[in-house]
C-alpha cells in the first residue's frame, strides 16, 4: 500500500428503505440499535472510523445515539435524516445508561435530525468532548436545545442551519471553539437563538466568523471573551465589533 496516508475504516448503515450493500440494514424501528453497533465497532475495532448514512430515515425510538471517540457520521445531507422520539437526547456523547462520556475527535456531518416530540430534550448534545465537528447538519424541530455544546474544547460549528424549534438553536456552552455559517430561526424561545454561556470562567474564546445569522437577519463578526448568556440575543461584554 505505500507509505501513503491511512485510509479511515468506514461501514455504511442502510434505511429500511434502502436496497443496495450495507454493513448494517435498519428495520424502521428502533434504527439507532444498528447505528449504535456500527459506531461502536468502527471506535472499538479501528479506535474509529466512518460511519456512512444512505439516504432514507433512522428512526431513533428508545434510546440515544451514542457517539464514539473517533467517529464521523456523515450522510448524503437532506436525504439522509435522523428521526427523533424518545424521552433522551436524540444524538449525545454521554450514555443515559451509566453516564460514560465518549465523543473526543468527532465529526457530524451532512444530515438532518428532526424531533417532533415534547420530552423537553436536545436533538444534540455534545458534551465533555474535545476536537469536534459539526458541519452541514440541519435541526428541524425541537423542544429544548437544537445543538447544545458543553464542556467542550477545539469545537468547529459550520453551516448548521436550526429552525422551527421552541427554545434555544445552538447553544454553547462553556466551551472554545469556532462558529460559522450558521442560520438559526427559532418560533417562542425567549432565551436566544444562537446562545453563550461561560459562566465558569473556562479559558479560551468563541470566535463567531462571516455569515451568523439569526431571525432578525444580523450578521455578526467578533470573537467573545469572555461572553455572557444571551437574553433575548448576543450580549458580549468589551471589545466587540459592531452587528454589521
Amino acid at each position: 500500500c505505500g507509505d501513503g496516508e491511512k485510509q479511515a475504516p468506514s461501514v455504511v448503515v442502510g434505511t429500511s428503505t434502502y436496497v443496495e450493500k450495507a454493513d448494517y440494514y435498519c428495520d424502521g424501528v428502533e434504527d439507532e440499535v444498528e447505528l449504535n453497533a456500527a459506531l461502536r465497532y468502527v471506535s472499538e475495532a479501528f479506535s474509529g472510523g466512518i460511519v456512512t448514512l444512505t439516504s432514507g430515515t433512522i428512526n431513533v425510538e428508545n434510546t440515544s445515539v451514542f457517539l464514539r471517540n473517533g467517529c464521523i457520521i456523515e450522510g448524503s445531507y437532506t436525504g439522509s435524516v435522523i428521526d427523533v422520539d424518545h424521552v433522551y437526547h436524540g444524538i449525545s456523547t454521554v450514555s443515559n445508561v451509566d453516564g460514560t462520556y465518549f465523543g473526543d475527535q468527532l465529526q457530524l456531518k451532512n444530515f438532518k435530525i428532526t424531533r417532533a416530540d415534547t420530552n423537553n430534550k436536545n436533538a444534540i448534545l455534545l458534551e465533555n468532548a474535545s476536537e469536534i465537528l459539526v458541519e452541514n447538519i440541519i435541526v428541524d424541530d425541537w423542544t429544548r436545545y437544537g445543538l447544545e455544546v458543553k464542556n467542550c474544547e477545539n469545537a468547529i460549528i459550520r453551516n448548521v442551519i436550526a429552525k422551527n424549534g421552541t427554545d434555544r438553536g445552538i447553544y454553547l456552552n462553556d466551551t472554545q471553539g469556532i462558529v460559522e455559517d450558521c442560520v438559526v430561526h427559532t418560533l417562542t424561545s425567549t432565551s436566544g437563538v444562537l446562545s453563550i454561556n461561560m459562566n465558569s470562567g473556562k479559558s479560551g474564546t468563541i470566535t463567531l466568523t462571516e455569515n451568523i445569522t439569526d431571525i432578525n437577519k444580523l450578521k455578526r463578526n467578533l470573537t467573545i471573551i469572555p461572553v455572557i448568556k444571551t437574553r433575548p440575543l448576543l450580549q458580549v461584554q468589551e471589545p466587540y465589533n459592531s452587528f454589521l
